[in-house]
């Protein structure tokens, strides 16, 4: 389903969706049943996942990033949908905490979220940056495959229980703005298209170009 030939290159994306949504009403039918034999199942998934992340990094000695040509780190980490399944399994779990009526929090335990939030978000971009920073370790790039994307995945959920619970202060206000309406819209169309205009625009170069921090 995933491979190194690709009519578009981030259709990938699509058949990770794809392989996810055909899991997903086996699991919502077991939420139904049995939200505790459900949570169990998902934290087993997450452990499986976080687990062969962990371990094909050690054993193949692949980055935490992908780089280009680096075919491997695509195939075994990036577009793996094992890989992936951590932030899917939060996104489900947070669906079904909110499908009848978003949790009530209290303001003190709101406080909290936000802390945690915050750290989770600001913790995984120092660790990317410090991955930047030192020569290359596989036991560290391990630890953040394993881990970034289930901590991103979770500051996104927390988010989302904070503003529905009435405690996203400017940030839900910021997030309903009408003229952000259209961007949501179209921002799956753009991430498909983005691939071919970065070629376009590199390949019309007649210079070397030099890259910054915001660039």
């Amino acid at each position: 389903i995933i491979g190194l030939i690709q009519c578009i290159e981030p259709s990938w994306y699509l058949a990770v969706d794809c392989q996810l949504y055909c899991l997903a009403p086996a699991l919502l039918l077991l939420f139904y049943k049995s939200p505790k034999s459900a949570c169990l199942s998902l934290i087993g998934l997450w452990a499986w996942s976080a687990g062969h992340a962990y371990n094909t990094t050690v054993r193949y000695k692949e980055n935490w990033t992908p780089a280009e040509g680096d075919d491997s780190f695509h195939l075994r980490i990036y577009q793996s949908t094992l890989v992936r399944l951590p932030p899917w399994v939060l996104g489900l779990v947070t669906g079904a905490l909110i499908y009848h009526k978003p949790p009530a929090i209290s303001s003190l335990v709101a406080r909290w979220l936000w802390g945690c939030t915050s750290f989770l978000l600001v913790g995984v971009i120092v660790a990317h940056h410090a991955l930047m920073l030192y020569p290359y370790n596989e036991y560290h790039s391990a630890l953040f495959n394993a881990t970034a994307r289930s901590a991103w995945g979770l500051a996104i959920c927390l988010l989302i229980l904070l503003c529905l619970s009435g405690h996203g202060g400017v940030v839900n206000w910021v997030l309903s703005l009408e003229l952000l309406r259209p961007l949501v819209r179209i921002s799956y169309s753009v991430f498909l298209l983005h691939s071919a205009v970065i070629a376009v625009l590199h390949g019309q170069k007649r210079t070397p170009g030099h890259q910054t921090t915001f660039n």
